[in-house]
């Protein structure tokens, strides 16, 4: 798909859209209107890559949204492949297709942990023991469910960020446009990171009541009834399965804190893994994410640079002001 094929389609379809979002005339420039979509941050997936849907989707939203403000909201490596496993259960029961059994890697929860062995990102020893394959956070992330066939695991969180924030440059829009923040965070601190949004979006901070703490969850909610966290629970892994995933993830996790120190992200690391010359060995995509996100961080980045012996020089941005 190119930026004029999507141009043209958006002519007539750009005024559906908005009309989800009704406003009064009266009350136009005083009311903020939202959308959430995970698709949007996607950026891996084969079908969207063949469509170029990464590179024209956030051009184009600040084409038609000049001002728009967008938040991105992360969570921890470890959980998150639970999570994408469990949602990819409820397509298999949704559509009851076979091509999604395989794509999952399993059809029940009761698969994921042979997922994982087949994900190659882990193996059992002649004890039985879940051990790390002892993949690179690269490595890692191109991991997929069910193998080369199946979903990828997770998505690569430097990768999409560092795809919006290039893309929002060229079409003329602000790193202070785009807010990152934690799912953990929503839970240790819902009301700082409300607050965050209501700045990020223009507003003052509002004292927020009290709310109930979802049971066994780690989530908090205004309607114990209608939560997502009570209606869905997962079935609790052995202490070794958590240790691995724990392990497994955790290169991926040094090197997103690595590039991006100024957002502190809250995901813990395994003690048992060895940091890697990896972790600060920056591609010249991220050190340019680095420039956008941490500008003031930036001597502090270029201290820790290491550059593997078989990196071109000039592949390494030098130069990371903005």
């Amino acid at each position: 798909m190119s930026e004029t094929t999507l141009a043209a389609a958006l002519a007539y379809t750009w005024q559906d859209y908005a009309r989800q979002f009704p406003v009064p005339r009266g009350r136009v420039g005083m009311v903020m209107t939202m959308e959430k979509s995970a698709g949007y941050t996607h950026v891996r997936r084969n079908s969207s890559q063949n469509a170029r849907v990464p590179q024209l989707v956030p051009r184009m939203l600040l084409r038609l949204m000049p001002t728009v403000r967008i938040i991105v909201l992360l969570r921890d490596p470890v959980s998150m492949v639970r999570s994408r496993f469990s949602q990819c259960q409820r397509q298999i029961a949704k559509h009851r297709s076979s091509t999604m059994r395989t794509k999952c890697g399993g059809s029940t929860d009761q698969d994921f942990e042979t997922m994982l062995v087949g994900s190659g990102i882990a193996w059992i020893d002649e004890a039985q023991r879940p051990l790390s394959a002892g993949l690179n956070a690269q490595q890692v992330l191109a991991a997929r469910m069910g193998g080369p066939q199946g979903l990828l695991l997770i998505e690569d969180p430097l990768e999409m960020l560092s795809l919006w924030s290039e893309e929002m440059a060229q079409a003329g829009g602000q790193s202070s446009q785009l807010l990152v923040l934690f799912t953990e965070l929503l839970s240790t601190d819902p009301k700082g990171v409300m607050n965050s949004v209501l700045r990020h979006v223009g507003l003052e901070n509002f004292d927020w009541p009290s709310a109930q703490r979802v049971p066994n969850s780690t989530r908090i909610t205004y309607s114990i009834v209608r939560s997502k966290s009570v209606a869905h629970s997962y079935r609790p892994l052995t202490s070794d399965w958590s240790k691995l995933l724990r392990d497994v993830y955790t290169p991926v996790i040094r090197k997103f804190k690595a590039v991006l120190p100024c957002l502190g992200a809250p995901w813990n690391e395994s003690d048992n893994v060895v940091e890697s010359l990896e972790t600060h060995s920056f591609t010249q995509k991220e050190f340019k994410l680095h420039s956008r996100l941490c500008p003031l961080q930036g001597l502090k980045a270029m201290s820790q640079l290491h550059v593997p012996s078989h990196t071109p020089m000039q592949s390494v941005a030098l130069d990371i002001t903005i």
